[in-house]
């Protein structure tokens, strides 16, 4: 058993390198069936870095999900106007928080975010080096963890699962530079009410943290009302930058930028993150309007990690 483990430690160490995505020789393609047939699709790659240091993995790769294709007009259209809502949400991206290794590759963990929600995944990615370096992987998604109820038509019903099959040419670059994901906000500095600075990893625990820009600020009340009336303990945080201690002469503190840049998460309007009992995220939703504010808040803080 040692043996076999250190075979697979030396095969992932071959490949500890940051590499670089050629979104424009890069495949993501995708299918599903419904009770009458099955559909198949592609969407464009727009991009990624990845470093597969089994000791400090990190890495992204982003789809554009506008460009999401199954060769249906009137499917393609309903899909980006109901299922995956893109022009709001117009990107689908996955974060690479650690890796497992494999005899012929790894498993990669992380984040895949679409719709605007993040929920952990976990699949296998199998390396190819030949005359170039690929990396392929295949798995399933269950769209409603993502919060996304299957279409129906009519009497036609659309299986919740669809296959996920990547191919990405990857390129060494030892200058891109390729995010850790870190779960928690311990050692992120906030400003409290009395213009002290705090660790925000402390004030966070069981807490759903609103970030909110001046132009969300509606939803992002209505998102704090909501999570408040399911008894949740609540604290909004605007974008901007804040005085440390000692007041306006003092270094300003950019607390949504720092909790962005931990996290790995896009800007948005408003994101709501929920934090459990370890100070850990559990739970995060980026951009979500008003009319799903109320489901939503009211399963946040129950869920549990995947």
């Amino acid at each position: 058993m040692r043996r076999i483990l250190l075979l697979l430690l030396l095969a992932v160490a071959a490949w500890a390198e940051t590499w670089r995505v050629v979104a424009d020789q890069s495949r993501l393609r995708f299918s599903g069936s419904t009770s009458l047939q099955d559909f198949h699709g592609s969407a464009r790659v727009v991009g990624g870095v990845i470093d597969t240091d089994p000791n400090h993995p990190g890495g992204w790769i982003e789809a554009d999900a506008a460009s999401m294709d199954t060769g249906g007009a009137r499917r393609d259209r309903r899909m980006h106007a109901e299922v995956m809502r893109s022009k709001l949400f117009p990107s689908v991206r996955f974060d690479l928080r650690a890796v497992d290794p494999t005899a012929d590759g790894m498993i990669a963990r992380g984040t895949w975010t679409m719709r605007g929600i993040a929920r952990e995944v976990a699949f296998p990615v199998r390396l190819a080096r030949g005359n170039e370096v690929r990396a392929i992987a295949a798995f399933v998604l269950d769209i409603r963890r993502w919060d996304i109820e299957p279409p129906r038509v009519m009497v036609v019903a659309i299986d919740p699962d669809v296959r996920v099959e990547i191919d990405l040419l990857l390129r060494p670059d030892p200058d891109a530079v390729a995010p850790r994901i870190d779960r928690s906000l311990n050692g992120v500095a906030a400003v409290d009410a009395a213009d002290a600075v705090v660790d925000l990893g402390q004030c966070v625990v069981n807490t759903s943290v609103v970030l909110y820009e001046d132009a969300g600020a509606a939803d992002a009340m209505t998102w704090c009302s909501r999570l408040k009336e399911a008894g949740l303990a609540v604290l909004p945080i605007r974008h901007g930058v804040h005085p440390g201690v000692g007041g306006p002469d003092q270094a300003l503190i950019d607390v949504p930028g720092a909790i962005r840049t931990r996290l790995a998460m896009p800007r948005a309007r408003v994101a709501v993150l929920a934090f459990g009992d370890d100070a850990q995220l559990i739970d995060m939703v980026l951009g979500a309007p008003k009319s799903e504010a109320v489901a939503r808040s009211q399963r946040m803080m129950g869920a549990s990690p995947p």
